[in-house]
């Protein structure tokens, strides 16, 4: 398990938020807005109006099907490589998605992003070690708004190993996305074992299993394949302006999600997940890396070990526009704080702009932090080695360590070395671009140039070919 530093509640305090959540669901109930899942509903609970689409739990109703979801699972890669067991020992990081923005990276320029740009960011990921799974990053705007989010699952799995988290919106991308996936691992029962996709699930704050999205999360837990229920939840807004509010009813939400989808199929795996944040009381914008989301995250990281569920957290998160000072002392806090409270994953990088841009140079350079924020939740020896005894001794008083053998057998595990940076930044004229920001830039095009897609052999790419040509006809003869 992920290991965690900081709490934010004691146990009486998690239980208070678990008996709020509770008193929510079973006073207010959730608006369930799928008859086919309130028809299954029905058969489980007792308490549901068809008409007003409303589902309420008692708190035994609730926890007898949250408590069927694993405590263990493992989202797998394609090429076995890059496999993440949950919970995990040290948090993964995983890319931010999917607005319809990108910052070009030759221009600069802010522009509508396109299905190239989906291929490009998924190959910077593949060659990208810190990125450890992939959620697809932009919309594919030049391509039929009906199936743009067809062409960004393709463009994902070829371009990366890495496991794809992407969000089924209905049944049929639903069925699209596992077909997809079951021929690539070669069947179905196969892609049970080795589930190499997820679906991101996005309750409506406040108290709403939306359609589309509860539908497709459905479909994927009948196909013993993991849902991650996403809260994205807005102090003052989508939720109550207090911190425990706005916990209790975000956790409300996210259990109320488990217990659907195992009604659905019990024992499939899922995900709790939450981002949070405040609203610019003098705006109304969404004030995303603020302290007081990263507060949300890390007691969604405590109640998640309370009930025993693997966790996916927002994390590295900006309202900056631009990389910069801004958006990196804001990515700092929103991505260390949920590390250090133990979250399995932090997702997030590449995305400025409140997630409504993505940039290639920011996943460089989240990726230069990432390293450092890692660093902070590392095991310390405590040996003979870590203790250096007989090096202080041998330097001996007003000596240096500096071409001690202890030191050049050391220095590179101990010390996190910057990689984008000289440490001669004073050298750069005011007036001329951060030399941090022209470094990613230079890495992020190189890594582009140099790095291969992992691609299909030809036999299994015109099988995928076939299936996306039926998903997608299908679709847009549904549109038409």
């Amino acid at each position: 398990m992920a290991k965690a530093m900081l709490e934010i509640f004691d146990k009486e305090a998690l239980q208070r938020i678990h008996e709020k959540s509770v008193e929510i669901l079973d006073k207010v109930g959730i608006v369930v807005e799928s008859e086919q899942v309130l028809q299954m509903a029905r058969q489980h609970v007792s308490r549901v109006d068809m008409k007003k689409r409303r589902v309420w739990f008692s708190e035994y109703e609730l926890m007898e099907w949250v408590k069927k979801a694993p405590k263990e699972i493992t989202l797998c890669s394609r090429d076995g490589k890059h496999d993440l067991p949950h919970p995990s020992r040290v948090s993964y990081a995983a890319t931010d998605g999917q607005p319809v923005e990108v910052f070009d990276l030759e221009t600069g320029v802010r522009r509508y992003s396109t299905y190239e740009d989906c291929v490009q960011l998924a190959k910077l990921a593949d060659a990208l070690p810190q990125i450890d799974l992939y959620w697809p990053m932009v919309a594919a705007t030049d391509k039929d708004p009906e199936v743009c989010s067809y062409y960004e699952f393709v463009a994902s799995l070829e371009n990366t190993t890495k496991h794809i988290q992407h969000g089924a919106h209905g049944i049929e991308e639903a069925e699209f996305q596992i077909e997809y996936a079951a021929a690539i691992v070669g069947g179905r029962d196969k892609l049970e074992r080795r589930a190499i996709i997820s679906n991101t699930h996005t309750p409506v704050s406040p108290l709403v299993q939306e359609k589309a999205q509860i539908e497709g999360a459905v479909t994927f837990s009948r196909a013993n394949l993991p849902n991650i229920h996403l809260i994205m939840i807005i102090l003052g807004s989508s939720g109550p302006v207090t911190i425990p509010g706005a916990v209790a009813q975000g956790n409300a939400e996210i259990l109320s999600a488990i217990a659907i989808c195992e009604m659905a199929r019990p024992g499939s795996p899922q995900l709790y997940s939450f981002e949070a944040g405040a609203m610019d009381m003098r705006s109304g914008v969404f004030l995303s890396g603020s302290v007081e989301g990263a507060i949300m995250t890390a007691a969604a990281c405590q109640l998640s070990r309370m009930y025993g569920l693997p966790n996916q957290m927002g994390g590295f998160a900006a309202s900056g526009a631009i990389p910069g000072y801004e958006v990196g002392v804001q990515k700092a806090i929103s991505g260390l704080i949920p590390v250090m409270a133990g979250a399995d994953c932090v997702v997030g990088i590449g995305g400025i702009n409140r997630s409504g841009v993505e940039s290639a140079i920011q996943m460089v350079l989240d990726c230069e932090a990432w390293r450092s924020i890692l660093k902070t939740v590392e095991d310390i020896a405590l040996d003979d080695n870590s203790f250096a005894m007989k090096a202080i001794e041998e330097v001996g008083p007003g000596g240096t360590y500096l071409r001690h053998i202890h030191t050049l057998r050391n220095f590179k595990k101990e010390i996190v070395i910057p990689e984008l940076v000289s440490g001669h930044s004073e050298k750069v004229s005011l007036g001329t671009e951060e030399e941090m920001l022209v470094n990613a830039k230079k890495k992020a095009k190189k890594l582009l140039a140099e790095h291969e897609s992992p691609g299909f052999e030809p036999g299994l790419k015109k099988e995928l070919d076939a299936i996306f040509k039926k998903h997608v006809d299908r679709k847009l003869k549904v549109k038409r």
